[in-house]
C-alpha cells in the first residue's frame, strides 16, 4: 500500500516536469499576454482573459493557472460542454472571491477568441442596485445592495437629507481593500436608474426545509425547499448553520440562467423560520429510488451510475453506509432532485437488498412508536396502527435503540388486514405529527452546545443537564442523533430547543465532536494528514487536514516545514464566532519510519504456524500477521505461545499491505481481562485511513484493517477530533467476521510528542513491560526522567532488547503525559552518552 505522501510526491515530480516543458513551449505565446499577479485580480468580482498555462489533470475541478493568475474551479463553475479550454488555449474567466482563500473562484470558465483585452480595473468601481439589507443601527456596517456586499464606514459619503431603506435604488462607488473580502463603500446615494440596470437581478424570499447542505463548511450548494441554493461568502447566517430538516427563511437573488449550474438562486441570508407549512408540497420535488451501484467516483463526489441511471453527488450529498460499504454491485437507496436534466443526489445510503420481491409496491408511513415486544419479533404499534415484525424485517437503529415515544419510519406491505413491516428505522421527530411545537410569541428555536452532565436513567425522555442547563426531552417531539457517538455523560452535545414557561423543550439532541463544546477562541488540537493546500507562496488560505478545513492566516505559526499533501501534522486551532476553524500553529510530524505504517494489537492467538521456530502466518484477534527471522518473540518464564494466549504484537505494513510482526510478547492476564475491557474485546492501535462520510457511524479503516461503528460505539476524542491521520486505539469484538467497534480513543501518534528524552535505562528491580509501568531514563546531564509506558506506547527494540543500561530515546507529550515512542539506540549513538553506573 503506497503512503499518501509517496503518491503525491511522485505525482508532483511528474507535474513539475511537464510544467517545465510546457512553459518552454508556451513562452512565445505568453510574451504577448499582459502580466497580472494574483493580487491584481479584482477580489470583488470581474472578468479576466489569458492563456491557460496549467489546469487539473483528467478533470475540470481544481486549480487553473491562466495568464499567470491562479483560479479555483469547483462543482459550481460553468463550463461549455465540448468547449473546455486546454493548455495553450485563450480562456475567459468570470470570477468571485473566496472567504478563506486568496485564490478567486471561477464562476464561468470557457474558451475565448482573443486574449488582448486588458483586465478590469482592480482597485475601484461603481454599480447601481436595490438595497436588500442595511445595518440595523446607523449607517456604518455591511450593506447588501443588489447581490453585492459593501462595508460603510464613517468616511462613506451619504446624502444626509435621505434615510435609505430596504428596496431603495442607490448608486455605490467602492474601493477594493488589499486584504479584505468586503469592498469599502466610498459613496452610497439615491439613484433612479435601477430598473434599467441590465445586471440587476430580481430578489425575494421564501421558506423551506433544509434537505442537504455542505459537509465541510457552509459554502456550496444547499437544497432548501424546492430550490438548489448557492451559498457563498456574501451569504449571511442569522445564528449558526441550520441542521438537516430545519425550517429556514432564504432571502435570495436570482442567478443568471447558465447551463449546467444546479443552483437557481444565490442566498443573501438564511435564518430560522416557523413558516414552512406553506411549502408542504416541496417534498414532491424530491424523488427516491433503489438500485445497484454500477460505478462511482473513489472520493464519492461526482457521477454515480445506479441501475443504468446517472446521478451527481456533490460535496453536500449525505452519504450513509448503514448496510455495508459503497462497492460496485451494492444496493443503495438514493434521494435526488432533478435540475436542468441532471439528477442531483441529496442522500445515498446502502441498503441490504434491491431484489426484494416487494420492491415498488410497498407503502411508507411515519409515526410515534407506541409499544413493541421485548424480543422485537411480533406486533409493533406505531401511532395506534399495528405492524407485524418478522425475522425478515430490517430494523435499522443507526441513531440508537428503539424506545417508546420515538418517531419512526416504517416500510410495509398490506395483505388483507395485516401490515407486515419490511423496514423500521428511527426518524427525525419533526416528520411525525407532534403535539409539541414552539408556542406563538416566544423567541423561536435556539441552539446550544455543552457537555452532557446528567441524562434520564433507562430512557431517552426526561430531564437532561447539558452545559449546566436543564432541557426536557418529550416523547414524540424530541429526536436523538448519535452520528458522533452515543449520548452518554461526558460527551459534547448540541441541543435545538425552545422555551415554554420556565422549561427548555428539546426538539433535537445530537452528539458532536468535543471541540464544538468549547468557547470561541479556546485552543483545540488535532492530528491528521494534509489532503489539500492553498495555491499561495505564503501558504495562507484554507488547508484541508483529514476532512477538517482550517484557515491559515499571517499569524499562523508553521513549524518543521516544508509542508506537502500527505504530510502528517499536528494542528492547534480555535473556532471563531462564525464556526470557522482558525489554525494557530501547525507542526509537521516526522514519522520514524516513513516507508512503513506501524501499529500494535492486543488479543488472543487464534492459530499458529506448524514450524519449530514459529515463523509463518499467525492469526491474532481476527487479523493475519507474518512472523519471520527478524521478529522478536518475547516469552514469560515457563510460558510458551499457544492458541488462546494473550499477546501484544507490534507490526508494520508496507506497500503490499501485509502485516509483518516486529515483536510479539506474551502478556499478563490483565491485558486481555474481560473484567477490564469487556468480554471478547481485542485492541488495535494505528492510523486512521478512512472515516465514515457523515459522522462516526459506518466503516472505518485503520492501518488497512476495516472496522464497523454502530450506534452503541463509543468515541473518546479528548486528545483530538477523529479524522484521516488520527492515531487511535480501537476496542472491538468480532461478530460474524465483522470487527465491530465498542470504543475508539484518540492518542498522540508515535513521534507526535513535544519532548525528546535520551539516556540510559535504569531499574532497581527488573524491567517491566506492561501497561502503566514507570521507566527511568538517566540523561547525559545525570538527570533522572520518569516516563510512563502505556498500551499506546510504541516500543522499538530494533537496536537491541530493552535492558538495564541500554541507551534509549523517548518521545513524550508533556500536555497529556503520553509516552508515544521509546526506541533503543545502537552502539554508534551510545558513544555520545556518558556511562551511568549503579
Amino acid at each position: 500500500m503506497q503512503e499518501p505522501h509517496q503518491f503525491i510526491s511522485t505525482r508532483l515530480k511528474q507535474t513539475w516536469l511537464w510544467s517545465g516543458l510546457l512553459a518552454l513551449l508556451l513562452m512565445p505565446l505568453l510574451a504577448a499576454v499582459p502580466s497580472v499577479s494574483a493580487t491584481d485580480v479584482n477580489p470583488n468580482e470581474g472578468e479576466y482573459r489569458g492563456i491557460v498555462q496549467e489546469r487539473p489533470e483528467n478533470t475540470l475541478v481544481g486549480t487553473w493557472l491562466i495568464g499567470e493568475v491562479f483560479f479555483v474551479a469547483n462543482e459550481v463553475t460553468i463550463f461549455e460542454p465540448g468547449n473546455e479550454p486546454g493548455i495553450g488555449d485563450c480562456a475567459r474567466v468570470e470570477y468571485v472571491p473566496q472567504v478563506t482563500d486568496d485564490t478567486p473562484l471561477a464562476v464561468v470558465l470557457k474558451k475565448a477568441d482573443n486574449c488582448e483585452s486588458p483586465p478590469d480595473d482592480p482597485t475601484e468601481g461603481e454599480f447601481h442596485g436595490l438595497v436588500v439589507e442595511r445595518p440595523e443601527n446607523g449607517r456604518t456596517g455591511v450593506w447588501v445592495i443588489g447581490e453585492k456586499r459593501v462595508e460603510a464606514t464613517e468616511n462613506t459619503i451619504f446624502d444626509e437629507t435621505v434615510e435609505l431603506a430596504v428596496g431603495d435604488c442607490v448608486r455605490v462607488e467602492y474601493r477594493i481593500r488589499p486584504n479584505g473580502i468586503t469592498p469599502l463603500a466610498e459613496l452610497i446615494k439615491p439613484a433612479d436608474d435601477c430598473a434599467d440596470n441590465p445586471e440587476e437581478p430580481e430578489y425575494g424570499e421564501y421558506h423551506g426545509i433544509v434537505r442537504f447542505a455542505p459537509q465541510l463548511g457552509p459554502f456550496g450548494l444547499w437544497g432548501i425547499g424546492d430550490k438548489i441554493v448557492l451559498v457563498d461568502n456574501n451569504t449571511r447566517f442569522e445564528d449558526t448553520l441550520p441542521p438537516f430538516g430545519a425550517c429556514v427563511t432564504v432571502k435570495y437573488t436570482a442567478l443568471l440562467e447558465r447551463t449546467n449550474n444546479e443552483a437557481s438562486v444565490r442566498a443573501l441570508s438564511i435564518e430560522a423560520s416557523e413558516d414552512c407549512e406553506q411549502n408542504d408540497d416541496d417534498e414532491d420535488n424530491f424523488e427516491e429510488l433503489s438500485g445497484i451501484i454500477e460505478s462511482f467516483p473513489h472520493n464519492l463526489i461526482g457521477t454515480w451510475v445506479i441501475s443504468g441511471q446517472e446521478f451527481v453527488a456533490i460535496d453536500m450529498t449525505r452519504f450513509e453506509q448503514s448496510d455495508g460499504r459503497f462497492e460496485v454491485g451494492t444496493c443503495v437507496e438514493i434521494d435526488y432532485v432533478v435540475r436542468e436534466g441532471r439528477n442531483i443526489a441529496s442522500r445515498i445510503e446502502t441498503e441490504d437488498d434491491c431484489d426484494d420481491e416487494h420492491e415498488g409496491r410497498y407503502e411508507m408511513a411515519h409515526g410515534v412508536l407506541d409499544n413493541f415486544p421485548s424480543s422485537l419479533i411480533g406486533e409493533w404499534t406505531i401511532s395506534e396502527v399495528g405492524y407485524q415484525v418478522t425475522e425478515e424485517t430490517d430494523l435499522y437503529n443507526g441513531y440508537g435503540n428503539f424506545e417508546e415515544g420515538m418517531c419512526v419510519m416504517v416500510k410495509y406491505i398490506t395483505e388483507g388486514d395485516v401490515r407486515t413491516a419490511l423496514r423500521i428505522e428511527l426518524s427525525r421527530a419533526n416528520v411525525c405529527d407532534s403535539t409539541y411545537s414552539p408556542p406563538e410569541g416566544n423567541d423561536g428555536l435556539m441552539k446550544e452546545h455543552g457537555i452532557i452532565n446528567e441524562r434520564p436513567d433507562g430512557s431517552m425522555f426526561g430531564e437532561w443537564n447539558i452545559g449546566d442547563e436543564t432541557y426536557r426531552a418529550i416523547a414524540g417531539a424530541t429526536f436523538f442523533d448519535r452520528d458522533h457517538g452515543p449520548l452518554i455523560r461526558g460527551i459534547c452535545a448540541e441541543v435545538l430547543y425552545y422555551v415554554e414557561g420556565d422549561s427548555r423543550i428539546a426538539l433535537e439532541i445530537e452528539s458532536e465532536p468535543r471541540y464544538r463544546c468549547g468557547m470561541p477562541n479556546d485552543v483545540n488540537r488535532i492530528f491528521g494528514f494534509i489532503s489539500e493546500l492553498p495555491d499561495s507562496d505564503s501558504m495562507t488560505g484554507t488547508w484541508t487536514i483529514g476532512r477538517h478545513a482550517f484557515l491559515v492566516t499571517d499569524t499562523t505559526v508553521l513549524v518543521n516545514g516544508p509542508f506537502a499533501v500527505g504530510q502528517l501534522v499536528q494542528v492547534f486551532f480555535s473556532r471563531n464566532e462564525d464556526g470557522v476553524l482558525i489554525a494557530n500553529r501547525i507542526i509537521a510530524i516526522r514519522l520514524f519510519d516513513p516507508d512503513r505504517t506501524w501499529g500494535k494489537v492486543y488479543g488472543p492467538v487464534e492459530s499458529l504456524p506448524e514450524t519449530d521456530d514459529l515463523t509463518g502466518a499467525w492469526q491474532i484477534a481476527g487479523g493475519s500477521y507474518v512472523v519471520n527471522d527478524a521478529t522478536h518473540l518475547v516469552r514469560t518464564a515457563g510460558d510458551e505461545f499457544e492458541v488462546g494466549s494473550c499477546v501484544e504484537a507490534y507490526f508494520y505494513s508496507d506497500e503490499t499491505g501485509v502485516f509483518t510482526a516486529r515483536r510479539i510478547r506474551l502478556t499478563g492476564d490483565d491485558e486481555c481481562s474481560a473484567t477490564i475491557y469487556g468480554d471478547g474485546i481485542s485492541r488495535f492501535f494505528g492510523f486512521v485511513e478512512q472515516v465514515p462520510p457523515d459522522g462516526y457511524i459506518g466503516t472505518w479503516v485503520v492501518n488497512g484493517e476495516t472496522f464497523e461503528a454502530i450506534a452503541a460505539s463509543e468515541f473518546d476524542d479528548e486528545r483530538g477530533s477523529f479524522t484521516e491521520g488520527s492515531f487511535v486505539e480501537v476496542r472491538y469484538v468480532i461478530d460474524d467476521g465483522v470487527k465491530t467497534i465498542r470504543k475508539m480513543k484518540a492518542f498522540v501518534p508515535p513521534g507526535g510528542g513535544d519532548t525528546i528524552i535520551r539516556g540510559r535505562l535504569k531499574f532497581h528491580d527488573r524491567l517491566q513491560q506492561t501497561t502503566n509501568d514507570q521507566w527511568t531514563i538517566v540523561t547525559a546531564q545525570g538527570n533522572e526522567e520518569t516516563i510512563t509506558i502505556s498500551s499506546s506506547t510504541m516500543l522499538d527494540d530494533s537496536n537491541g532488547a530493552f535492558e538495564e543500561g541500554q541507551t534509549v530515546e523517548a518521545n513524550v507529550d508533556q500536555s497529556t503525559g503520553d509516552t508515544t515512542r521509546v526506541d533503543t539506540i545502537g552502539q554508534i549513538s551510545q558513544v555520545f552518552m556518558p556511562l551511568i553506573r549503579r
